[in-house]
């Protein structure tokens, strides 16, 4: 859906922001923020949080694998420490950003 389109555009032109909430994303869109989330499930087969995490990771994996720092990487982000940045890395990928990094960087 346009709708749908509409919020995943906002989420990626914006994925570096620690206050990207679905308020926000619906407020962006000018639709109430259950209605977003229904229709943003229905098309993406996700929801906006489970969008935004998977869309962090790809950055930051993106660079951590270019050598940014776990602070940088964390930050730009969108995460407000690099404690829970970390945390929710290895929650998803199962490993530490820093072991992550280091087996791209062996050089």
């Amino acid at each position: 859906s346009l709708l749908a389109e509409m919020a995943m555009k906002y989420i990626d032109d914006n994925i570096s922001s620690q206050t990207l909430t679905l308020t926000e994303i619906s407020n962006s869109c000018y639709t109430h923020p259950v209605y977003l989330s229904r229709v943003f499930k229905q098309t993406y087969d996700m929801t906006i949080h489970q969008c935004i995490t998977s869309h962090r990771i790809i950055k930051a994996k993106d660079m951590l694998r270019r050598g940014a720092s776990l602070n940088e990487t964390s930050y730009a982000c969108g995460y407000k420490t690099v404690k829970y940045f970390s945390k929710i890395f290895k929650q998803i990928t199962g490993e530490s950003p820093s072991k992550y990094k280091k087996r791209w960087n062996y050089q």
